[in-house]
């Protein structure tokens, strides 16, 4: 008998993943010669984490919004015409043979609109629709006094504090009690959802919910044509200037 995964050596653990990603039992290829190039890139891609010596050095390029731009579209037509996701998505991965992809940085701007973000301009919503990127709406979203709180409860601080500042209909969650404490909680949900403020933006949540499907339904078929994927995590850099704004976030970095 085999050791259980919990007993397994981070080397080992490491070892089995590259062993599924290898050979995957969930994906069905198209042919023999695809299942090659896969396991051809996979390969190459093992080689490189595992600081040994590939075939040649994997590609990856960062799509982001250039998918859109590549099809001849705009940013703000993929961003509200779902249904333009995927053709431009299969071009991009036509146009350049590469080993991995981490997909296509759109988001849905109706969604958006619906919950009223505040933290971006896009185009069709602040920027003119000829716009290649997104603005960063310049403003401190986490004040200077409220660092204990975020390192307290950073559940908390951002359902009460960040989300608030961010997202136009969820303003009222500013005025709530904590939720850090269980005692009272079933009756502070209850009311919450007998007041008009709180129906508004439930409501919105919902609406926003059944819009973000469609997206949903689209970007999962995005990811199923990838050849390889990456994940990655954000840089704490990521977290100060979208908290803080980016003077305050250029200040405490050049300290």
């Amino acid at each position: 008998m085999g050791k259980q995964w919990a007993d397994l050596s981070w080397e080992e653990k490491r070892e089995e993943r590259f062993k599924r990603w290898l050979s995957p039992t969930d994906i069905k290829f198209t042919s023999p010669e695809a299942e090659k190039k896969y396991k051809t890139r996979a390969t190459r891609m093992i080689k490189a984490i595992k600081m040994e010596i590939p075939d040649r050095v994997p590609v990856h390029i960062p799509s982001g919004s250039i998918v859109a731009y590549n099809a001849g579209l705009t940013l703000e037509e993929v961003q509200y015409n779902h249904e333009k996701i995927k053709p431009a998505w299969i071009k991009f991965l036509q146009d350049y043979d590469q080993d991995s992809a981490s997909g296509p940085g759109f988001f849905s701007g109706r969604v958006y609109e619906i919950l009223d973000y505040k933290v971006y301009k896009w185009p069709g919503h602040g920027l003119p629709s000829n716009q290649t990127m997104h603005q960063f709406v310049e403003k401190e979203y986490m004040k200077a006094d409220e660092y204990d709180l975020f390192m307290k409860d950073q559940f908390d601080f951002g359902l009460r504090y960040f989300l608030p500042r961010a997202w136009g209909v969820f303003e009222p969650f500013a005025n709530v009690p904590s939720f850090s404490s269980y005692q009272g909680l079933p009756q502070r949900l209850m009311a919450m959802c007998q007041d008009p403020v709180f129906q508004k933006s439930f409501k919105a949540s919902w609406k926003a919910s059944q819009e973000n499907a469609k997206f949903q339904k689209i970007t999962d078929e995005r990811w199923r044509l990838s050849t390889l994927w990456l994940t990655c995590s954000g840089a704490p850099t990521v977290l100060s200037w979208t908290c803080t704004g980016s003077r305050k976030s250029c200040s405490k970095h050049w300290r």
